[in-house]
């Protein structure tokens, strides 16, 4: 069997080099089968047609094929000269671990570019992903945008050189436009008309070839964009779009824009997503624009998150309008209060005043908090439950086996 991978990465000039040598090397050896990779752009469909090959595409990981890339990126990463420094077996147990438990990390891992990004992240932080889903988003950005071809000594095989800021300029330009009309996918035309007016304030750039061109390097040196079938084109990850939308809403001063698309869940992940891109200022009026809009006191208070200064009025409002929906209701009332984390805690009310349903609910909360505090809180509250009536044993279940997990 013979492997060829990566002939995206051999430059234009020389693609009908590789060709012919490919097509004497399997005349030579007509009983040997052969496999070549490349991101679909890089050369024409059924280019290798003439030589009996069938094209096929590559499908989304499942959850075991990431555990088995974990094992073959870190025994790969073994052979390199600098390992033997490095608790490689750690690292590899230790993503493992993350990806099992983590299902919003193991979906961003389903192309193998991908998961060789988290992979290396992973690596280089020693073991410690970024705490926040904003954080990892812009580090993998940074990987992947970054001098990662001329580290391998690929250089620019479509013959344009791009900085991370210049690719992130383009890609956030057509990520606005898609969130904007709420549209997943996108045709090569309308990508190019995205394109034009960003390049004609990126001179450098737009030196380097069409507003076409630019668009197919994009597709094939990111690893952010993919072609989903012929002439459709997808952000490889439904995150990377809403994460440079959100940067193009802050940075082109369209924060208006986001408040007036508050109360539509839809965009939810934009507006905490912009959160992380903005400066003092931008907090302030972010978080302002959505303490007035008043129906989301977790989305303001998740976005209160993201900022390294607030003061303390602004932040005591944030506290208060959380606070009206404090004890959980339901089950998805639970889940949502759960994902501002321990800041929850202080605003339940003492357990001894919790109604039976309210304690049975708050009993799913605190597991999905975790942590000492709410371990406290669940030993008071386990005193105060009333085991007579099915709501209070429930609750008393519940977080026993979540004091005694937390003690473990």
């Amino acid at each position: 069997m013979i492997l060829v991978d990566g002939l995206d990465e051999v430059s234009q000039d020389d693609r009908e080099d590789a060709h012919a040598w490919l097509s004497e090397l399997l005349a030579r050896y007509p009983d040997n089968r052969c496999i070549v990779t490349s991101r679909p752009l890089a050369v024409d469909p059924g280019w290798l047609g003439s030589e009996g090959f069938e094209e096929l595409r590559l499908l989304p990981m499942r959850n075991d094929d990431i555990q088995s890339f974990v094992a073959a990126w870190h025994q790969a990463a073994r052979l390199s000269a600098s390992a033997a420094q490095e608790d490689l077996c750690g690292l590899e147990r230790d993503l493992a671990r993350q990806f099992r438990r983590n299902p919003a990390l193991a979906d961003l891992a389903r192309t193998p570019l991908l998961c060789a990004v988290i992979c290396a992240v992973h690596r280089v932080r020693q073991g410690f992903l970024p705490e926040t889903r904003w954080a990892l988003y812009q580090s993998a950005l940074n990987m992947l945008l970054g001098n990662r071809d001329k580290r391998r000594k690929i250089g620019s095989p479509e013959g344009i050189d791009m900085t991370i800021e210049e690719h992130t300029q383009l890609l956030q330009r057509i990520a606005i436009w898609q969130v904007r009309g709420g549209q997943t996918e996108f045709t090569r035309l309308q990508a190019v008309r995205q394109l034009q007016p960003a390049l004609a304030g990126m001179e450098r750039v737009r030196t380097q070839g069409s507003s076409d061109a630019i668009l197919t390097h994009l597709v094939n040196r990111t690893g952010l964009l993919q072609e989903r079938t012929d002439d459709f084109f997808q952000f490889t990850h439904r995150t990377f779009q809403d994460f440079l939308a959100a940067r193009e809403f802050v940075e082109g001063d369209h924060l208006e824009e986001l408040l007036l698309r508050a109360e539509n869940p839809q965009w939810e992940d934009v507006i905490l997503l912009a959160a992380g891109h903005c400066n003092r200022r931008e907090i302030h009026r972010l978080l302002t624009g959505l303490l007035e809009v008043g129906t989301r006191p977790v989305l303001t208070a998740l976005c209160a998150q993201h900022a390294t200064f607030l003061d303390e009025t602004l932040a005591r409002h944030v506290r208060n309008q959380l606070a009206m929906v404090v004890p959980p209701a339901g089950n998805d009332h639970a889940a949502q209060l759960a994902r501002v984390g321990p800041s929850v805690l202080p605003l339940l009310p003492p357990p001894e005043e919790l109604s039976a349903t309210h304690a049975f609910f708050t009993a799913r909360l605190l597991p999905q908090i975790g942590g000492p505090e709410a371990c406290a809180y669940a030993a008071r509250l386990i005193e105060c439950a009333d085991e007579e009536s099915a709501e209070g044993l429930g609750t008393v279940r519940r977080l026993s086996a979540f004091v005694r997990e937390q003690q473990q």
